[in-house]
This record gives C-alpha cells, structure tokens and sequence, in this order.
C-alpha cells in the first residue's frame, strides 16, 4: 500500500512537471510572436491603418455631401406638389439642405489634404525602412563573407555607405515628419473650423 502511494506521487509529480514544462512553452511561444508583431508595426502598420481609416472617412464624407444634395432636390419636388406653405418650407430647406452639402464638399477637400500629407509621411518612413533592410542585409552578408575567408572589401565599403545614407536619411526624416505633420493637422483643424464656422 504504501508503495502505491508512493507511485502515485511519483506520478502526479512527473504530470504535474510535464503540465508546467507545457506551460512554459506556450508562454514562450507567445511572448515571441508578440515580440515580432511589435517589429512588425514598427515598420509603420499603425499609420497604414491610420490611413485607411480616413480614407474610409473622406469616402463617407463625399457620400454624405452627394446624397444631402440629392435628397434635397427630391425635398423640394415634394413639396411643390403639395400646398404652398409646404412647397415653401421644403424649399428653404432643400436650400439650407444643398448648401451643408457644399460645406461639407469643402471640409473634405480639406480632409483629402491632411491624408495626402500622412502618405507622404509613410512613404519617407518606407524610404528609411528599406534602407535599414539593405544595410541589415549588407551586415549579415559582410558577416557570412568574413567567416567564409571570402573578400569583404567591396562590401565593407558598401556598408558603410548605406550607414552613412541611412544616418541622413532618418536625421532629414525626423525632421521632416514634424513639419509635415504640422501641417496636416492644421489643415484638418482649419477645415473643421470652417465648417463649424459656417454650419
């Protein structure tokens, strides 16, 4: 009986180490596949949704601006057809109905502005981004070469050129992202402002 015991003990110790090895495991499998979503938004994934998410915002706009326009054309057909205080309410309305459509028209060509700068904005980042990748590359390949006892000349001199250009490149990037954020929030400021103003 008591060597029973003792086997199961053994036994609930050897699964209790395998459940904890397990455990380990996942918690290491997740941490590495969230270490390489993290890089992965590095590379700017965040402002591609950003992006598409006005861009979704200005198709919604120019919907709004169309239909508003369109509906009140059909607003004042209606009440034409029907007495003259109604045909006359409808079109003042399908008046003040046409001109927030305009309003609208103009914030978002302000809209459309603002987004056209965040893109610029991305297509620096990619510039800098591919320029870390080929000097990356040239890294490991300059590695590879020297273990190999190939020549690595040519390409130690490839090297630093693409960390001079990079150095550059991320030094103009910094600031130019600045200015041209600026100046797309306050294109995006003053186009609401203006509608606000004019609403």
């Amino acid at each position: 009986a008591v060597e029973e015991v003792r086997k199961m003990a053994q036994d609930n110790s050897c699964e209790k180490r395998q459940r904890l090895s397990a455990s380990r495991v996942t918690r290491r499998d997740f941490q590495a596949l969230r270490r390489g979503y993290i890089r992965n938004l590095k590379h700017g994934n965040h402002l591609d949704v950003t992006l598409t998410e006005e861009r979704d915002v200005l198709v919604a706009m120019e919907k709004f601006e169309k239909e508003k326009i369109e509906a009140a054309k059909f607003l004042a057909v209606w009440g034409n057809n029907d007495s003259p205080d109604i045909g006359d309410v409808c079109e003042k309305l399908s008046k003040m109905s046409s001109k927030l459509g305009e309003i609208f028209g103009s914030l978002h060509s302000k809209y459309g502005e603002y987004r056209h700068i965040l893109k610029e904005i991305k297509q620096d980042e990619d510039e800098v981004w591919d320029l870390r990748k080929k000097h990356s590359d040239c890294e490991d390949k300059f590695k590879s070469h020297s273990k190999a006892g190939k020549p690595i000349v040519t390409i130690e001199a490839e090297m630093k050129t693409l960390e001079n250009d990079l150095l550059k490149k991320e030094a103009d990037q910094i600031s130019e992202k600045r200015k041209k954020l600026k100046t797309a929030l306050m294109l995006q400021f003053e186009g609401w402002l203006n509608f606000g103003a004019k609403v």
